[in-house]
């Protein structure tokens, strides 16, 4: 009865035919299965209902027969002693709408439960004794499996059925979760709470230097810029201490919370901190280097004066925090169509990088911002290091500089050093973004690390390269003098 356009099925539609043991309705529109529709079917072995719209199947569905108190079949509700369960052994309810599963048959040995919305429950399967092959695209669906499946017989794929079928498709597993723990590496685990903490701590006291100890300079530029800079940071040191107290909060129960977690609004939030800071920290290290470059290059420009310069630096810092905030927001409050509302909830850390090859909601704003975008800031970014190298070299390496020079040079030093960080955690991505967009699979181990250890990394280590070298530096000037 497949492919047939059907939309209803009458009640007892196949009473009485205790000889059919294949049943397929599959590929048609219907949208719910009545309590008794598969009353009396003694011998149903295999039954398809995939392909379909049913988004809810009752609990009793699959009880089906009806006996007396001899436990004889009786087909007449009048002489209804007690139900039985189907003794359906293959069961392909893949490609509806469905977010629980019914009470089903212990008779089951083969299950496709493929392009549902299924939620993960820890005792779902636990009265399928029977079962022996499970197949599935939900994400950690696997981890709840009766102890009669194999291993190697779960199968977790995005690949269709019939893909499945000529490819001999295997299980995936998640780059970074496991079933019992958000990051499930230890030694990930311990350096994201390292990064974190050192982000949030060197963050904070870059934070409250510059506006308490450092306030009088607050109108110079590069100050102004680390000031952004290191509040940019702090968001993604706020992002790592995150996914750390909620790597504590489900540890030991993560797979039956993953799907509940990924959809929550703290999620969202969180990886729309991650995508500020990120971006906000190259447009400002392109800002610094722009205006470095002005001031080494033109020092009696119109352009280098004071009172001008802080107001075009205190412009452009809110321009591309706005510029920042809208990338980030972007899919989670327009073209639903595309997001549909799942672009932070990619991966349990809550971010949508495009280093694997599977196409998801996404993908392409994905890759654009964060390959192509990144990539063309960052070369901008070198061709202004290059000129600002040249220009230093050109006032002598080996003469003695004025103080103005010297400080120039010192602070060029220094971003030179920033901007090398940033480049060394976003290159790995941008060359892993162009691999996996021509189909090359990214090793699991390399895209945990690049997500919880080498983006962030660069967040960890500015404070310390742009404000603790210089307060270092003001010392040792107070020394000698």
């Amino acid at each position: 009865m497949s492919s047939n356009n059907i939309v209803d099925l009458p009640n007892k539609l196949f009473q009485g035919l205790h000889d059919l043991s294949n049943l397929d309705i599959s590929n048609n529109y219907i949208t719910e299965i009545p309590l008794d529709l598969f009353l009396g079917l003694v011998n149903l072995n295999v039954l398809f209902i995939n392909n379909n719209k049913i988004s809810a199947l009752s609990d009793n569905v699959f009880k089906g027969i009806i006996v007396d108190e001899q436990g004889s079949p009786q087909y007449n509700k009048s002489t209804v002693s007690s139900t039985k369960q189907l003794k359906i052994e293959h069961l392909n309810l893949s490609y509806n709408n469905l977010t629980h599963l019914p009470t089903l048959p212990s008779t089951i040995q083969n299950l496709n439960i493929m392009g549902n919305k299924l939620i993960v429950k820890e005792h779902m399967f636990d009265r399928l004794e029977n079962l022996t092959k499970l197949l599935t695209d939900t994400p950690f669906m696997c981890c709840v499996k009766p102890l009669s499946v194999a291993d190697n017989n779960c199968i977790q794929t995005k690949l269709s059925f019939i893909e499945c079928v000529f490819l001999n498709c295997k299980s995936e597993v998640d780059a970074i979760s496991s079933c019992f723990a958000l990051v499930g590496s230890t030694v990930l685990r311990v350096c994201l709470w390292m990064i974190g903490t050192s982000a949030f701590i060197g963050n904070l006291f870059v934070i409250v230097y510059r506006l308490s100890l450092d306030r009088h300079n607050i109108k110079n530029n590069y100050s102004l810029f680390t000031l952004n800079l290191a509040i940019s940071d702090l968001l993604m040191a706020i992002y790592l201490l995150i996914i750390g107290v909620i790597d504590m909060y489900y540890d030991g129960v993560y797979a039956w919370n993953d799907q509940k977690w990924r959809n929550s609004i703290l999620c969202t939030t969180a990886g729309v901190m991650s995508t500020v800071s990120s971006e906000m920290s190259t447009f400002l290290i392109l800002l610094v280097t722009i205006d470095r470059l002005i001031v080494v290059m033109f020092p009696l420009s119109r352009l280098s004066r004071g009172d001008i310069s802080w107001r075009l630096a205190v412009t452009a810092s809110v321009l591309l925090w706005i510029v920042s905030i809208t990338l980030a927001v972007i899919p989670i409050v327009t073209m639903q169509s595309y997001f549909n509302g799942e672009f932070y909830s990619q991966s349990g850390v809550c971010l949508a990088l495009p280093l694997t090859g599977v196409e998801q909601p996404g993908t392409e704003y994905s890759f654009a911002v964060f390959v192509c975008l990144n990539s063309l800031l960052f070369a901008v970014i070198f061709l202004g290091q290059i000129c600002i190298c040249k220009s230093l070299r050109k006032g002598g390496c080996h003469i003695t500089l004025s103080q103005n020079r010297q400080r120039e040079r010192s602070v060029a030093t220094t971003l030179f050093f920033v901007v090398m960080t940033d480049f060394c955690c976003w290159f790995p991505i941008g060359v892993m973004g162009v691999l996996s967009r021509y189909g090359i699979q990214i090793p699991d181990e390399v895209y945990a690390w690049v997500m919880v250890f080498v983006l962030p990394v660069n967040a960890a280590i500015n404070p310390f390269l742009y404000t603790a070298s210089a307060v270092w530096r003001k010392r040792r000037y107070r020394v000698r003098n």
